[in-house]
């Protein structure tokens, strides 16, 4: 038995290796429980609850047996009781029936919602088709029309021309832009 004021400084010093030791391992423990190894949930999931997280989402609608447009997404979250997708970063590659060159529209966010066939982007969509680049805060993909309506400050770019719009809307099936509701046009 120890006693006195010597005795526990000696047992402290005994199990201070020890006492260190726990302290480091609980602190790692605490670190790396919260970052990995294991499954890493996407910002999606993060922000809100969904019943599905997917990395690498990709979803391709076809007829006659060629793809009419193929979704590519970063990261979707999937909301069961909506029957809609959450996209993050989503790509869009709209195939013409005559095999010209596809419309491709990308954005930093989306909602793809199945039962509508619809598609809604925002808030910096991206549409290139040709030499011919749109740019919008908001494009819907319309299935039903095979459509797409682009709208708030609609700016087209290419051939030596600038048009500003507040709506556009793009007929895939025609091949087709229209511009409308005080359309502004410059030519260089």
């Amino acid at each position: 038995m120890v006693n006195g004021k010597n005795g526990q400084i000696l047992v402290i010093k005994k199990f201070a290796p020890l006492i260190f030791s726990v302290a480091i391992l609980s602190l790692l423990f605490v670190t790396f429980w919260q970052r990995g190894p294991g499954t890493q949930f996407s910002e999606t999931v993060r922000q809100m609850e969904v019943d599905m997280d997917i990395q690498d989402f990709s979803l391709v609608q076809g007829k006659d047996g060629r793809p009419t447009w193929k979704l590519i997404s970063e990261s979707a979250g999937y909301l069961k009781g909506e029957d809609v997708f959450i996209l993050k970063k989503p790509v869009i590659t709209y195939y013409s029936q005559d095999d010209s060159l596809p419309l491709i529209v990308e954005a930093s966010e989306g909602r793809a919602f199945q039962q509508e066939n619809r598609i809604d982007l925002w808030p910096d969509v991206q549409s290139v088709y040709n030499e011919i680049t749109v740019n919008s805060r908001e494009a819907t993909y319309f299935g039903e029309e095979n459509s797409i309506l682009l709208k708030n400050d609609v700016v087209f770019r290419g051939n030596n021309m600038l048009l500003k719009s507040p709506e556009a809307r793009i007929m895939l099936d025609e091949e087709k832009m229209t511009a409308s509701g005080g359309v502004k046009t410059f030519l260089r």
